[in-house]
């Protein structure tokens, strides 16, 4: 939806003087704002603290949760900081495994977030403003993709099979998106990364599950987490770079589509990476 929205804020142009991209950070900025006042105002606390909340449960229910909680994995009751416990788990090396699929997942997803509008743009010669609508279709089928394997995951208790389908489906994506003439095939191809980005978010939220205790799982989403922060400014710094050559080094035709072609090459070795990961 965000390429639709940024096509329709930069419709503002020149309302009250402001430019259209100007809009799109003013308005985008709003809704955010405005979704994180709802959340504040509506997302439950955890249990312990959740009768306080808008009447979603009262303290008997809250009381019920928490002794299955505690039950599960006992930790329902806040301990004491420490230090080892807190690092603890960083010695565990399928933490770090975890870390490096997500790292690689998001790796691709970022390169498209950021890139597919300009590859729909330059490449294959679309309006500014239908690159911008186009964006939206491939994140629709990619749901929806995901919404099957994720239930098919959970019916039938499999994980690493559905991670390895997918990574399958983003290597023949990549390879003819980045690859294949014809724009049709490779506007096609598009949505194929996405699902496998949506469904590396597992991995994240299976290291808070996996390991009990509050100092644990306070050090344990800061490494995917991480991941996810550092793939993100690395193809922020790559997109920066595709400027860089276009408009101060005037690279084009050929060179340029060498520099895309090492794109596509290098998120091509992360899913192989992912897969290694995966079957480690």
């Amino acid at each position: 939806m965000s390429g639709i929205l940024a096509y329709g804020f930069s419709r503002m142009h020149g309302l009250h003087g402001h430019a259209g991209w100007r809009w799109i950070f003013i308005m985008q900025g709003v809704l955010s704002f405005t979704v994180g006042l709802l959340c504040w105002i509506f997302v439950v606390d955890f249990p312990d603290k959740a009768h306080k909340a808008w009447g979603f449960l009262n303290e008997r229910e809250c009381a019920f949760i928490l002794r299955r909680l505690d039950r599960d994995r006992g930790d329902a009751s806040p301990e004491p900081f420490s230090l080892d416990k807190f690092l603890r788990p960083a010695l565990d090396l399928k933490i770090w495994g975890f870390a490096l699929i997500f790292f690689c997942l998001t790796t691709v997803a970022y390169a498209i977030a950021y890139f597919l509008p300009i590859i729909l743009n330059e490449n294959m010669h679309f309006s500014l403003a239908a690159s911008q609508c186009l964006n939206a279709p491939p994140y629709a089928f990619a749901g929806m993709l995901m919404v099957i394997t994720s239930w098919a995951g959970d019916k039938y208790r499999v994980r690493a099979p559905i991670l390895v389908l997918n990574c399958i489906i983003t290597l023949v994506g990549l390879s003819l998106m980045g690859f294949a003439t014809s724009s049709g095939v490779r506007y096609s191809e598009s949505s194929s990364p996405l699902p496998e980005q949506m469904l590396g978010f597992p991995p994240r939220w299976l290291t808070r599950l996996t390991i009990s205790g509050d100092n644990g799982q306070e050090l344990l989403p800061a490494q995917p987490s991480s991941a996810l922060e550092v793939s993100g400014v690395l193809q922020g710094a790559w997109c920066f770079v595709h400027k860089m050559l276009r408009t101060i080094y005037r690279v084009s035709g050929r060179r340029l589509r060498e520099f895309h072609h090492l794109h596509h090459i290098l998120h091509i070795g992360a899913i192989v990476a992912c897969l290694i990961a995966i079957h480690g």
